[in-house]
């Protein structure tokens, strides 16, 4: 399960140390940056989705408060899998968190990363999505929404719930209703 001493920098219980690691988890992950043709962007992303991120101390702080706000004990694997997954803009499955993690915290287990995912699911600050095809995503946007896969990259964009007028549920006589989701799959026009 990897013990408080699991990430580098986590030592002496210093959570500032501690951060370096979930900081690294975000670089690693791309938190921050889109990927178009292959480069990197240092600017908001598609229209799509929200705004860049940058993890700090303040963040480190944000995210302590905000795990213990819903229950969750921080931990130096805890924060650094948060600062994988809670500001991401991606749609990440378990495998891709686990690697992304393990950059920071080699010894950080599958298990730890599987078992605080299902916890974030289970305390509202993630939602898990099937989009890719036999895969289990985790999305950090939790308020309703669609997706737009992109069949090309595999990329899963957020599209605003407003963007798109849903209608008809309450024709379906006989069944309560309760989600609606419009994924849509194309391509991403090139400009």
């Amino acid at each position: 399960m990897g013990g408080p001493h699991a990430c580098r920098g986590a030592r002496s219980g210093h959570w500032a140390d501690a951060m370096a690691g979930a900081r690294a988890g975000a670089a690693a992950a791309g938190v921050g940056r889109w990927r178009a043709g292959g480069e990197d962007r240092r600017r908001p992303g598609p229209r799509l989705t929200g705004s860049s991120f940058r993890l700090s101390i303040g963040h480190v702080r944000d995210t302590i408060r905000l795990l213990r706000r819903h229950g969750i004990q921080p931990t130096p694997q805890r924060i650094a899998i948060a600062a994988c997954v809670l500001r991401a803009r991606t749609h990440p499955s378990a495998e891709e968190v686990w690697a992304q993690v393990r950059r920071r915290c080699p010894t950080v287990s599958r298990a730890t990363v599987y078992n605080t995912l299902n916890r974030f699911v289970e305390k509202g600050l993630l939602r898990t999505q099937v989009l890719k095809e036999g895969t289990v995503v985790f999305d950090p946007h939790v308020a309703a929404h669609h997706h737009f896969i992109d069949e090309d990259t595999g990329r899963i964009y957020d599209v605003p719930w407003d963007a798109l007028r849903v209608s008809g549920e309450k024709a379906l006589r006989g069944f309560e209703v309760r989600e609606v989701q419009v994924i849509l799959r194309g391509r991403r026009r090139r400009k």
